[in-house]
């Protein structure tokens, strides 16, 4: 079959893709705050409070509980109660996330000051406390926040309508952001995933230790041609580019706080792409009743469109961002994997699975357009 043959033709469900995800990695993990045993908070307290700038000493250190290897992770620093400092949210990261935070708190902090100019406030976003990032040693920083008291969002009506008008806001005000760098970046990467993809069609070789792994991707790619991955830059603009379930917080005056913007350094991608993602994340993946998933997903939809003039064409144009959202993630999994010696095969069978996922769901998908 010619590409030009693939790019129009819909594909079916094939065995070779995984039936589930190969981890559950589409919700946040529950928000769990845990006090520093006696031993780590002296530990923390002589590699990273002593380091940084405070604004008084701290009453009470708490931890996120996640996976990271202390140091590294999430901290809530209280102060006394006469003291009028709100908590802190402390990141302990390594110098390059730290790198790319910093370049990202730019895009944050040009938000915030949009919005405060124009009295806004259903939106709203995490800026960088003055004097970080901090370098504590040769291999960790510091990042501090103020801390935003909330919640991650929930599959509730309320809830997707809120996501939908934000979203729509959002990119409203990113269209005023300074684009050129955004978009020099972002077609100089789309470019060279696309180049990836022709040179793996091309050579029909992919070096996985995994084979079955490396025959599934090459499945893929081998009905997938190049200019399928265009759907990602149409109407492109500057965008937020990771909006996941734990990118985006339900703050208790119940403003929405968009999180992590440092992929908006290179987002240079349409609405949709933002807009699809957390359609995906938030409604499509959550494990719904399918009556309960369509409602929620028109709501999303619905509270967007209403906020702008862009609006999704069918069920089938969700399907191909859906698509090459999967294949870009693949791609870029196979350069980590390639350049940094990195297994990364849980997380391609993850994408494996989304880029299979609308394939076996264009009824539930057709339904959203009903």
């Amino acid at each position: 079959m010619s590409r030009e043959n693939h790019v129009n033709s819909r594909q079916s469900a094939s065995p070779w893709l995984p039936d589930t995800p190969a981890y559950s990695g589409f919700k946040p993990k529950p928000h769990n705050w845990l006090c520093l045993e006696a031993a780590q908070a002296d530990q923390f307290e002589s590699l990273i409070l002593k380091q940084i700038p405070l604004p008084s000493e701290p009453i009470q250190i708490e931890r996120l509980q996640t996976e990271h290897d202390f140091p590294f992770g999430f901290y809530r620093l209280s102060f006394g109660a006469t003291d009028e400092t709100q908590p802190w949210f402390i990141k302990v990261v390594n110098h390059h996330q730290a790198k790319r935070q910093a370049k990202a708190n730019q895009v944050v902090t040009f938000l915030a000051d949009r919005r405060a100019k124009q009295l806004k406030n259903s939106f709203a976003t995490s800026v960088l406390l003055t004097g970080f990032p901090q370098q504590v040693t040769a291999e960790v920083s510091v990042l501090a926040y103020g801390y935003i008291d909330g919640r991650f969002l929930q599959p509730t009506l309320q809830d997707m309508q809120r996501l939908g008008k934000a979203l729509a806001e959002l990119h409203a005000e990113l269209k005023s952001y300074p684009q050129q760098q955004v978009k020099s970046h972002g077609l100089k990467r789309h470019q060279h995933l696309k180049d990836l993809l022709e040179q793996l069609m091309d050579t029909q070789q992919i070096d996985l230790q995994n084979r079955v792994l490396a025959e599934a991707l090459m499945a893929v790619f081998q009905h997938y041609p190049p200019t399928k991955l265009d759907v990602l830059i149409e109407k492109a603009q500057c965008v937020h580019g990771d909006t996941n379930v734990g990118n985006i917080w339900l703050a208790s005056d119940e403003r929405l706080v968009f999180l992590d913007f440092e992929d908006a350094l290179t987002a240079w991608f349409s609405p949709f792409m933002d807009l699809v993602f957390a359609l995906e994340r938030f409604v499509l993946l959550q494990e719904s009743e399918q009556g309960k998933t369509v409602e929620l997903a028109q709501a999303l939809l619905q509270s967007y469109q209403e906020q702008t003039n862009l609006k999704l064409r069918d069920a089938s144009h969700i399907e191909d961002i859906l698509q090459a959202l999967a294949v870009r993630a693949l791609l870029l999994l196979m350069e980590v994997s390639k350049q940094n010696a990195i297994e990364c095969d849980a997380e391609m069978e993850k994408f494996l699975y989304l880029y299979n996922w609308p394939l076996q769901n264009r009824a539930l998908l057709q339904k959203i357009f009903a």
